[in-house]
């Protein structure tokens, strides 16, 4: 008897792992804002918005202490051990959950919760192993989470007369914790698992019905008007269309007034050359939304179109252009299975599809990252292959392309050469403070830039020597503003440049009334059945 209750572990115990983990929890939250701080995202690591985290962590603690508390109890008085052993586990388990969402919070400068929106769970294993965020360092981060967890538990052995005698104080923290339930914050400052969870109920109980008098409410027949026409001297001949959608293309890095402007020379030499919407809006903040709705003007659903199980009857400028004759083609690096990407190019039945597996042994993958993993082909090797098959002079075309350099890891080749350019820019050009020192601890993401900029530049030069050149129009922009460069509000990440560039161009504008990627697909439509006898449909269901 007496070695069951030497062996029993009381509210004592409990009470020191609870320490333990909120302890944990604190190391973390230090580790976050270092992290930012050098990143350039916060200007101190020990500020207003992380004492904020510390109250957050304090309630998500308290939190968890009430709901464990209960089977703690119930497992100890059944086995001794087992409850102690069993809370344990399940609090290193949050500990790491907690660590995972923390990093990725890091590179994403987004908790992960909201972003869960369009993405199945390999689409996000498949992000975060090509981000490097898998490596060696994982098994070095679990051995240390759980020696920490360990270390704190030691050190509250001695300390426990200490802790006994605060029982007034756990009123406190519980205040705490109600506080947290009124205090909204910033995802920055909020317990990333407690937000990931809240994210997981809210979508999976949200009522998502609709009811209406009118069976397709999304349809009009009202004919869009050619606000193009003025700008355009169109030929006999219909115009090839080519759509270069950058990844993380945001207007803070575009044209005049960018913040973080002079990383695109090219680009910004483009849009005084061109009609130029300085203030368009991407309609998702995540790539898998921009083809849906830059080409088809669809509506985004619950999750994304294209994350829909069976596709509604729907017209994009893919299936409208090619049944007007066009022969429709489809270019990127990486893998076209990623985002469903595959399966919505063939719901529209292209003609031509490249994806990672098309290029052969001639072209130059992308440098592998810390963990060994690469997305597949950087720009300029897409704009060679793509530009080294054959096109027909007689056929019009809609081309569109899909960039991918300008995403994590940020390993454009010639690395060091474009991080040359960056220091050299830095060091010529007016920065200060907080732009200044974001550049500076980014140079990998501005070098990549470049680095792009550089290949839309050769691309574009290459398109000169194609057939019926003088007959293209091309429209370019950002699918969403680049991820881990500190944006200024909330509306940044769908801030993008939208450029439509054309040898058959009258004239030259920029445009700063909003629009968004939503009015692409209609407007130009509106700008071909001025001047050509297209097979349209009489009723669409545009969004823009």
């Amino acid at each position: 008897m007496n070695t069951s209750t030497i062996d029993r572990y009381s509210l004592k115990h409990y009470t020191r792992l609870m320490i333990s983990f909120f302890g944990s929890l604190l190391v973390l939250t230090i580790y976050q804002y270092t992290t930012l701080y050098f990143k350039g995202v916060v200007d101190v690591i020990f500020g207003t918005s992380f004492l904020i985290a510390i109250v957050h962590q304090i309630g998500f603690t308290s939190l968890i202490g009430v709901i464990l508390a209960f089977p703690f109890n119930f497992w100890e008085n059944l086995r001794p051990r087992y409850g102690f052993n069993l809370i344990s586990a399940l609090l290193l388990l949050l500990l790491i959950i907690e660590a995972m969402l923390i990093s990725y919070f890091c590179t994403a400068l987004v908790p992960l919760g909201s972003d869960l929106l369009g993405y199945s769970f390999n689409d996000i294993q498949m992000t975060i192993k090509n981000s490097g965020g898998i490596s060696w360092m994982l098994p070095v981060a679990l051995v240390a989470i759980i020696g920490m967890f360990y270390g704190f538990y030691k050190v509250t052995s001695k300390h426990y007369h200490h802790i006994s005698k605060m029982y007034p104080f756990t009123i406190i923290l519980f205040s705490m914790f109600m506080a947290t339930l009124f205090i909204e914050g910033k995802p920055i400052n909020h317990n990333k698992t407690q937000y990931l969870a809240l994210n997981l109920y809210d979508t999976s109980t949200e009522d998502t019905s609709y009811n209406s008098d009118v069976e397709y409410p999304l349809i009009k027949s009202k004919p869009i008007e050619n606000v193009l026409g003025d700008y355009f001297e169109l030929k006999e001949e219909k115009p090839n269309i080519v759509f270069i959608m950058v990844e993380g293309l945001g207007r803070d890095f575009v044209g005049e007034g960018a913040e973080y402007g002079g990383f695109t020379p090219f680009l910004d030499s483009l849009t005084t050359k061109s009609l130029y919407w300085e203030n368009c809006l991407s309609n998702t903040g995540r790539t898998f939304g921009v083809l849906p709705s830059l080409l088809g003007s669809l509506p985004f659903g619950k999750s994304g179109f294209m994350e829909l199980e069976k596709y509604p009857n729907k017209l994009t400028l893919f299936s409208i252009l090619k049944n007007n004759g066009y022969h429709t083609s489809f270019y990127q690096g990486t893998n076209s299975s990623f985002d469903n990407v595959d399966r919505f190019l063939q719901s529209e039945n292209l003609d031509f599809v490249l994806d990672k597996s098309g290029f052969g042994n001639k072209y130059q993958m992308q440098e592998e990252d810390a963990a060994g993993t690469s997305w597949g082909y950087p720009d300029k090797e897409l704009f060679k292959k793509s530009m080294s098959l054959p096109r027909a002079a007689e056929q019009p075309r809609m081309e569109v392309y899909m960039t991918i350099s300008t995403h994590e890891p940020f390993l454009p080749p010639k690395q060091d050469f474009y991080e040359a350019k960056v220091a050299k820019i830095l060091a010529q050009g007016n920065y200060e403070g907080k732009v200044e020192r974001v550049i500076e601890k980014n140079e990998n993401v501005f070098a990549t830039l470049l680095y792009t900029d550089n290949a839309l530049k050769y691309v574009l030069e290459e398109y000169k020597k194609q057939p019926n050149y003088d007959n293209t129009i091309f429209v370019i922009t950002g699918d969403h503003r680049l991820i881990p460069i500190p944006q200024r509000n909330n509306i940044s990440r769908f801030h993008v440049p939208l450029i439509m560039y054309s040898p058959l161009l009258k004239t030259t504008k920029k445009m700063s009334a909003v629009n968004s990627h939503f009015d692409v697909t209609p407007t130009l439509l509106a700008l071909l059945e001025s001047r050509y006898e297209l097979k349209t449909p009489k009723e669409v269901a545009w969004m823009g």
